[in-house]
């Protein structure tokens, strides 16, 4: 992080320099933490087997946000979706895979975000799964496509910026990817009438009950607006 914030304030790396190592940084804190705890996990509760074919159920963790853009700055927190390849259970104490991957989950969100005497590694925000701060922690493919199918709304790919669903845990994520992301992309058509306050479009109307249609980030001219004409979509 000293190396990173010495190159941009010195003035030897630009911002796309900065913010896409920042992420990377973020990348790669995620991918170790969770390479340990996962080993502590299975030396634990044994590993966790998919129910169809029993070969062992895979973890993703998906970056949004900025992380999904490769465009972290040195204030940003990280938004992450936590996911797994299949129901069944470990084969050591027989705990459901929906079980371990939660408590995985968990474990990962404390080493980043816990403060301790050395500080923290990453503000972790998970609000962006599947129903909000009330949806479970982590939810099996299925689960995720049956609820993106349903529900899926165009912000939940605006939300990821120019990589929408980027799978920091890749291999198994991209399966994901394939599968759940056509169910969003299909609606990014709607994005003018979501955003239209001539036509309090429903972004519209949702600052105006709240009060708060003058937010530098989510009103008129605000942050979020210029992400939305800014950043293209790929």
């Amino acid at each position: 992080m000293v190396r990173i914030a010495w190159r941009d304030l010195a003035g030897w790396a630009n911002l796309e320099e900065t913010v896409t190592t920042l992420s990377a940084l973020a990348d790669a804190c995620l991918e170790e933490a969770l390479a340990k705890l996962y080993e502590w996990a299975c030396a634990r509760d044994g590993a966790p087997k998919e129910e169809a074919g029993g070969a062992t159920a895979k973890f993703v963790v998906l970056g949004m946000g900025k992380l999904g853009g490769e465009e972290l700055n040195f204030s940003s927190d990280i938004d992450l979706i936590f996911c797994y390849s299949e129901e069944g259970e470990t084969d050591k104490r027989g705990l459901s895979n929906h079980e371990f991957f939660v408590r995985l989950g968990q474990r990962l969100n404390q080493a980043l975000n816990e403060q301790t005497a050395d500080g923290f590694v990453f503000r972790v925000d998970m609000r962006l799964r599947p129903n909000g701060a009330s949806g479970p922690l982590a939810l099996s493919f299925d689960a995720m496509e049956q609820y993106y199918q349903a529900h899926g709304r165009m912000w939940n790919v605006t939300h990821s910026s120019r990589r929408a669903w980027w799978p920091v845990i890749r291999p198994p994520g991209r399966r994901f990817c394939n599968v759940c992301g056509h169910s969003c992309f299909a609606n990014i058509s709607t994005i003018p009438r979501w955003k239209n306050p001539r036509a309090q479009g429903q972004h519209s109307r949702e600052l105006l009950r709240k009060g708060i249609e003058s937010n530098i980030k989510l009103g008129p001219g605000g942050i979020r607006e210029v992400e939305f004409i800014a950043r293209p979509f790929s």
